[in-house]
């Protein structure tokens, strides 16, 4: 008993003394405000975050449509069915759970009716998806063609309505030539009294060319072409005397001026089908602001060992000194896997009166010369290695007539020359590419090579 009311003794106090009361005050007041305002910033971050999330669906939504714009113009260019229309984005339930795992500020109920998209609005999708299957479509084998050097210089590579290329190229063309001139008799086949010289012509020519292309509608266009030429001429002749030997000589010209200025259009006739071609009507007009082979210096007698040098020019000509107007005819035929083009033209020169030099140093004679008229052909394909790269393949032919003085035929001055060409093209960025070009040439008239580059830089003026 006496142990228990020491116990009690000990306890009361303890027992009887109030508990602390957690009461409010100044620092829990503190940390309560910065909760809020915590709770405030998440909240405006998620709100931030949930409208960054509509827009990737927007943008996810816009870019299965061009995905799907694409498919569309794979299946045209192979000639397979169009592929069906996906009435759902193979991204929408990830971003739905994504968007549904944030609540949102406010919510509103919307009707189920709502979701569905009326049929006009299906309309107009499908034929946005078509127009820019259309234009990727076009686009794409604008690429293909414009690699091929015969079509980018006779026409056919379209340029799309308001957009204007600025089209920078550099070429240069190899020329070796043998000629043999006799000054003499010969008795027998083989057997030849007099003298002989062989001259051999190695040209390099070298041409900056800046041309300018402008897309009235979408199926026709304009443009203008200024070259500028330089060249390097050497010229080796080696006689063959009777009864003396006398050694090579070798003179050599040069040309450093502007060229012949060309403008031109190309419309296109008809819109294709899987069965039918397109058709692209072209005409290009070339001027004379070059310096006329005519108008140069040339070696008005031999040397006094009797090499022959007469007409052999001091300096290259940088234009043809007649003005010619060419029309032709591109074909293009879109086929599973490859683009297949043609082009045919007409070559014709206007007469004009010209001042022939004389070998004997007196005053010119003028004659009224025109150049054979000639027909051309080039044919080819060309494809998509991919997105970027495209390559094109192609022969070409010409076909000169005798050239005409005072209206008679001159005989002999007939000729024909060919090429084959390779061009490879390469999309840098979306309105540059590159073009490189490489001619092997048939036949002695043809350069033995030539190699094109271009850099054409498209822009939009409307826009």
């Amino acid at each position: 008993m006496t142990h228990r009311r020491n116990l009690f003794l000990v306890l009361g106090p303890l027992l009887a003394a109030p508990l602390p009361l957690y009461a409010a005050s100044p620092a829990t007041d503190t940390q309560l405000l910065v909760l809020k305002e915590k709770l405030k910033h998440q909240d405006a971050v998620l709100a931030r975050q949930q409208d960054r999330l509509n827009a990737q669906l927007e943008q996810i939504q816009s870019e299965l449509q061009a995905v799907q714009a694409e498919r569309n113009q794979i299946a045209t260019l192979t000639g397979g069915p169009q592929p069906s229309t996906p009435t759902s984005t193979p991204y929408a339930p990830t971003a739905a759970a994504t968007t549904a795992a944030i609540p949102p500020l406010t919510q509103t109920a919307q009707p189920t009716a709502a979701v569905t998209t009326p049929q006009p609005a299906q309309e107009n999708v499908a034929q946005t998806q078509q127009a820019q299957a259309e234009k990727s479509r076009k686009e794409q084998a604008r690429l293909v063609l414009q690699t091929n050097t015969a079509l980018s210089q006779a026409g056919g590579v379209l340029t799309p309505k308001g957009t204007l290329v600025i089209e920078p190229s550099m070429s240069y063309s190899y020329y070796n030539t043998n000629q043999i001139n006799v000054n003499g008799f010969t008795i027998v086949p083989g057997i030849t009294f007099g003298n002989i010289n062989i001259n051999k012509v190695d040209e390099n020519l070298y041409q900056q060319e800046l041309t300018l292309r402008y897309g009235l509608t979408n199926r026709s266009d304009i443009y203008v072409r200024v070259p500028f030429e330089e060249g390097y001429s050497t010229t080796v002749t080696s006689p063959v005397l009777v009864g003396q030997t006398v050694a090579p000589l070798s003179t050599s010209a040069h040309a450093f001026n502007l060229g012949d200025i060309q403008l031109g259009g190309s419309y296109q006739l008809n819109e294709g089908s899987p069965t039918m071609p397109i058709f692209v009507a072209n005409l290009n007009f070339k001027t004379a602001t070059g310096t006329s082979p005519f108008s140069v210096p040339v070696f008005t007698s031999n040397t006094p060992d009797g090499i022959y040098l007469a007409g052999v020019d001091k300096r290259l000509p940088t234009g043809t000194g007649f003005y010619q107007i060419q029309p032709s005819l591109t074909v293009l035929y879109p086929t599973s896997p490859v683009i297949l083009f043609a082009n045919v033209q007409y070559i014709y020169n206007f007469e004009r009166n010209v001042p022939i030099q004389s070998l004997s140093g007196g005053a010119p004679t003028y004659a009224k010369l025109q150049p054979g008229n000639g027909i051309g052909v080039s044919f080819g394909m060309g494809f998509s290695l991919n997105d970027r790269t495209s390559f094109s393949i192609g022969y070409e032919e010409d076909q000169f007539f005798n050239e005409s003085q005072n209206g008679s035929p001159i005989k002999g001055t007939a000729y024909d020359l060919g090429a084959f060409d390779f061009g490879l093209g390469y999309q840098i960025t979306h309105n540059i590419s590159a073009d490189v070009g490489v001619s092997i040439g048939v036949g002695p008239n043809a350069p033995a090579s030539e190699i094109l580059v271009r850099l054409p830089i498209s822009m939009n003026l409307f826009q």
